[in-house]
């Protein structure tokens, strides 16, 4: 086997990871599916009320930062996925990054909650119905469209107390949590691609 495609391999088998959910029969695949994060640039309303709900729970957050995110299972050309970028973003208020992670905001932990697999998705089902709408296209059976929120924090925090602080956005029996620190995050180049899927 020539050594360029050995290596291609050998890079998608790092990028493919198993994480197993309360129920072994579901497991969440993360492949080599696009991200699309959504953030707000202008009156950002929504991340100044959560870093006050945090507070009021007793978490001394300072502010916290609200990403959307939308995990694409499915291949879309470049500039495809930039017209589906624009589509779930407000252009006066907000902007996106396709397969790219945040460089710029200060925080110390990064929460992510999406749902775990076989679980309605609503906001995902609305998105990938005006995908499908603005780009004449099907998703196949294999082929899927995710939501998440990503929560950036900044503050001191142990990692006990981060957990803390996602169970108690979350609903374990249908959302899933991944943390990880700042460190973490900038060294992985951001949260992972997770794609839910369940296995019978």
């Amino acid at each position: 086997m020539p050594m360029r495609q050995r290596q291609k391999i050998q890079k998608m088998l790092r990028c493919l990871k198993l994480h197993f959910a309360k129920n072994p029969q579901n497991v969440i695949f993360e492949v080599m599916a696009h991200r699309i994060e959504v953030f707000t640039i202008k009156n950002d309303s929504k991340s100044a009320v959560m870093a006050k709900k945090l507070s009021s729970l007793g978490f001394k957050v300072s502010q916290s930062k609200i990403i959307e995110v939308y995990v694409v299972n499915k291949n879309f050309k470049e500039s495809e996925l930039r017209k589906i970028a624009e589509m779930l973003s407000n252009p006066v208020t907000q902007a996106y990054r396709i397969d790219d992670y945040d460089q710029e905001t200060a925080f110390d932990f990064a929460i992510e909650i999406g749902f775990l697999p076989g679980v309605t998705d609503n906001v995902a089902s609305t998105a990938k119905e005006s995908i499908e709408d603005l780009l004449k296209t099907k998703f196949e059976d294999e082929e899927s469209l995710h939501s998440a929120t990503l929560i950036l924090i900044q503050g001191k925090f142990k990692k006990t107390d981060v957990e803390k602080i996602g169970n108690s956005l979350a609903n374990s029996l249908i959302q899933r949590i991944s943390i990880k620190s700042h460190a973490e995050f900038a060294e992985e180049r951001g949260m992972d691609i997770v794609v839910p899927k369940v296995h019978l």
